[in-house]
């Protein structure tokens, strides 16, 4: 398949969440190093910090192979917490991936990689299975059917997500080629593939390619599956990088999906050194790391729900277009939407949503940020004294998620949520009531 990537230009285990959190709590930029941009741009900083990680989610990866993986440091969390679960190669019929073509190594480092200071993926505590699907050096359809056969390894492995950073439209022998209206999302062998597995369970994750600026503009397969997250890629500032692949799928489905950094994408390379890569490739798999850290958090929902959460949380998810899909993912507004949160036209009353309300124990909310400001959001008695307050600085249009925990204590009645910041000051009232 088309590998999704246009262009390539120390404590290395995991520590214990307590040593953990002080880095990235008080200097993410140092923490994630050169990843840092690709996940705040996603909101993810947000997950990782309530200590969602990946833990206990197995992402499957096809791709073309996995060189160095089992020596560079930056997967040194990876082995040594037994976190690699297994490995095939389809192409070649046996075990070994650690060799062949690097695409999927770079791939797996936007995900895995865990080395603080330098970068840290946005999956870091996810488990893997490395499974190689493409022969790098030819394109036949054959390899759609080992993209299948790698669906199909991974459901009996138990996979929670695939990411797949592959696409298919034009083959060596020009008369195989897919046609536009061949992208329906039921005809290629890999769509129909990717929709059974989702119907299997597995969020399927695809990159939808790299022909915007070529004259075949449109995804590829199976990126047009009605089940897949298809992805596009934006460059650092969240615009439209011309290179990402544009729908709609010839059935009319919104694709891409949603969009991720793939310009100018941190990436590790096999010097094991940081670089920045180009392609929908890297956009892929730096947003299904962070769906698997949003699934570890809400266990109970489906890969659908997932999905659709990821949708909303876009911002241009009430006008959705043929290049950004419903656009750039809010993590932290998704983690609101699967908690029972559904955002509706932000009018003065949806600037600072919190519940439950009542609540005995915990407020959550989200404070919607007209402006990048400083904010101070406090728990007032009906006295007017602060029983609790979080300071920080607000990004422009971005929600800001908080949570008050550990309220047992108070005396059941009246209480407000107060948020300060240069734009104005919003208040809602709570009510406790016992736990």
């Amino acid at each position: 398949g088309k590998k999704s990537n246009t262009t390539e230009q120390d404590d290395k285990l995991e520590m214990p969440s307590a040593q953990k959190s002080a880095s990235f709590i008080e200097d993410p930029q140092q923490h994630y190093g050169a990843a840092y941009n690709q996940i705040e741009m996603l909101d993810g900083i947000n997950l990782h910090q309530a200590n969602y990680m990946g833990k206990g989610m197995i992402i499957a990866v096809l791709d073309a192979g996995f060189p160095k993986v089992n020596t560079l440091s930056v997967f040194d969390s990876l082995h040594s917490n037994n976190r690699l679960i297994s490995t095939w190669d389809f192409v070649s019929q046996n075990d070994t991936v650690f060799d062949d073509h690097p695409h999927g190594q770079l791939v797996l480092s936007t995900m895995a990689s865990y080395s603080p200071g330098i970068m840290v993926g946005t999956a870091p505590e996810a488990s893997y299975i490395l499974l190689r699907t493409e022969d790098a050096g030819t394109e036949f359809p054959i390899e759609e059917d080992y993209w299948v056969a790698g669906a199909e390894y991974a459901d009996s492995a138990g996979a929670d997500v695939i990411n797949s950073s592959l696409g298919y439209t034009t083959f060596l022998d020009n008369d195989l080629d897919h046609s536009y209206s061949d992208l329906d999302g039921n005809t290629t062998h890999a769509a129909i593939g990717a929709d059974f597995a989702a119907s299997k369970g597995i969020l399927v994750v695809n990159s939808a390619g790299n022909s915007g600026s070529s004259a075949w503009t449109y995804i590829g397969t199976p990126a047009d599956g009605d089940s897949v997250l298809a992805i596009g890629a934006v460059d650092p500032d969240g615009n439209y990088a011309s290179f990402s692949s544009i729908g709609p799928s010839f059935d009319g489905d919104i694709k891409p999906n949603v969009c991720a950094q793939g310009q100018l994408a941190a990436i590790i390379n096999e010097a094991g050194n940081p670089v920045f890569g180009n392609g929908t490739s890297f956009a892929s798999p730096i947003l299904a790391g962070m769906a698997a850290c949003l699934w570890q958090a809400y266990p109970e929902m489906t890969n659908m729900e997932i999905f659709r959460a990821i949708e909303k949380s876009a911002h241009k998810y009430t006008n959705p277009d043929d290049f950004f899909g419903y656009g750039i993912p809010n993590f932290a507004m998704a983690n609101l939407i699967l908690s029972g949160y559904v955002p509706d036209n932000l009018d003065e009353s949806e600037l600072l949503p919190v519940f439950p309300n009542p609540f005995s124990n915990q407020i959550s909310g989200a404070f919607y940020s007209s402006a990048a400001q400083e904010y101070e959001i406090r728990l007032i008695n009906n006295l007017g004294q602060t029983l609790d307050r979080i300071e920080g600085t607000a990004a422009k249009t971005s929600p800001v998620p908080f949570q008050f925990n550990g309220l047992e204590y108070l005396m059941e009645g009246v209480y407000f949520i107060q948020v300060e910041a240069d734009s104005g000051k919003y208040t809602k009232k709570m009510v406790k009531t016992k736990p």
